[in-house]
């Protein structure tokens, strides 16, 4: 698989390459990487799901928008930035992360790992926001979004599957820990340190619109949990049965 067909147009420094399950917080940690980067004085495309873009077209292939990234440092893929930063989401993210090729031999791979049962909690809470509004404003179809929590035909929870195939972790993958890099200054210097980046901290408090921003409204106090509404929704209680099973 190749990026665009003829790559002799593409030359840029350095790859880093996202990839992880909807409602990680990919997007949190891929603008942290995109502004920090920047901070540093390079110029940075980032594409977003490109596994579920491709082939690449339209505004795609210019770069999509950053909240935290100046604008003078947003690059048309074309021409020359600095630092190329991809998205692979969901399902065969970790196999289009390493395999699509590029010309660039200088690259990072990334998995951005969340607790399944925290990521769940992120996707159950954003159907029942979704069907609140659906209901209320009658409108007919449904978003995207219900995938998130959709079923096989065998009545296993796809994202499971997804979850699956991150395993093994390959050698050359940093895996970043999300509610760690969330919390722990310390964490952040560390990976920052690691990918050669600013250690600033730009951009982590600027969470993008992709995926509909965080998951939650406000992090959970010590001993508190994150989803305390959803504890007993039957959902929950049944992917934590087919999570504890390893169905």
């Amino acid at each position: 698989m190749k990026l665009i067909a003829n790559q002799q147009r593409l030359f840029h420094k350095k790859e880093f390459r996202i990839y992880g399950a909807r409602r990680s917080g990919n997007h949190a940690i891929i603008n942290w990487i995109c502004a920090n980067s920047a901070d540093q004085g390079n110029s940075v495309c980032f594409l977003n799901d490109i596994n579920n873009n491709f082939p690449l077209k339209g505004n795609v292939t210019f770069g999509c928008p950053l909240p935290s990234l100046p604008t003078e440092k947003q690059t048309h893929l074309l021409k020359k930035p600095d630092h190329l930063v991809m998205s692979f989401e969901e399902d065969n993210a970790l196999k289009w992360a390493v395999e699509l090729e590029t010309p660039c031999k200088n690259r990072q791979l990334i998995w951005v790992r969340r607790d399944p049962l925290e990521v769940w909690a992120s996707r159950l809470a954003r159907v029942e926001k979704l069907k609140q509004g659906l209901e209320s404003h009658k409108r007919k179809g449904q978003p995207w979004e219900f995938n998130l929590v959709g079923k096989k035909s065998n009545g296993t929870f796809k994202f499971l599957e997804t979850w699956k195939s991150y395993h093994p972790v390959p050698e050359n993958v940093l895996v970043i820990h999300y509610d760690l890099w969330n919390s722990d200054q310390n964490y952040r210097i560390q990976l920052a340190t690691r990918l050669k980046i600013g250690l600033k901290d730009i951009g982590k408090k600027s969470i993008p619109g992709y995926g509909f921003g965080p998951s939650f409204d406000s992090p959970p106090k010590a001993g508190e949990l994150r989803y305390p509404k959803l504890v007993h929704h039957p959902l929950m209680r049944e992917f934590e049965k087919q999570l504890r099973i390893g169905i």
